[in-house]
């Protein structure tokens, strides 16, 4: 302790700075203090950030998942429509296909000297035989494609038409 006194009496310079280090060391923890109190600060505000971004990623996600089910939709029902109009188109085939044989039957008809009735019903009896035949008994004149269930009825339809088709 004597040597103590002894140094400080010969340097005063060390008495000032022991005296001020207490006061640097406050001024250092007082700054650490500030630069925590803002790092906690700022850590605080990136965690709201955080969330708000978390919160928009979800629903960007969810969005996402909206457009891929409604893609899928979308190709289920445009593969339907294609079917559909395949469909469509093949039916209005075969529908015209019908009406040019009904339009072929009936001027042949009417080239034999037929009547247009008598035309409908051969078409119908192709179809639906109005007798007790089936549809492999029906025979057809090879002129005008009239049905006939028996050969004879056929024979006698076929030499008619023949002969009003030459004249």
């Amino acid at each position: 302790m004597l040597q103590d006194e002894n140094q400080k009496e010969k340097d005063p310079h060390i008495l000032n700075e022991q005296e001020h280090k207490p006061v640097h060391l406050q001024d250092q923890i007082n700054c650490l203090e500030v630069k925590v109190s803002e790092q906690e600060k700022l850590l605080k505000e990136q965690g709201e950030q955080l969330l708000k971004l978390n919160s928009q990623l979800s629903a960007f996600n969810q969005e996402v998942r909206m457009v891929n089910q409604l893609k899928a939709q979308m190709d289920v029902f445009e593969t339907n429509l294609t079917v559909e109009k395949e469909a469509s188109i093949k039916k209005i085939e075969n529908l015209t296909q019908e009406l040019n044989e009904l339009r072929a039957i009936v001027s042949l008809n009417s080239a034999c000297g037929s009547d247009i009735d008598y035309a409908y019903e051969a078409v119908t009896a192709k179809e639906e035989p109005k007798t007790d035949c089936t549809k492999s008994d029906i025979m057809l004149c090879p002129i005008c494609l009239l049905g006939f269930s028996d050969m004879h009825s056929l024979e006698l339809h076929v030499n008619n038409c023949l002969d009003k088709a030459i004249d």
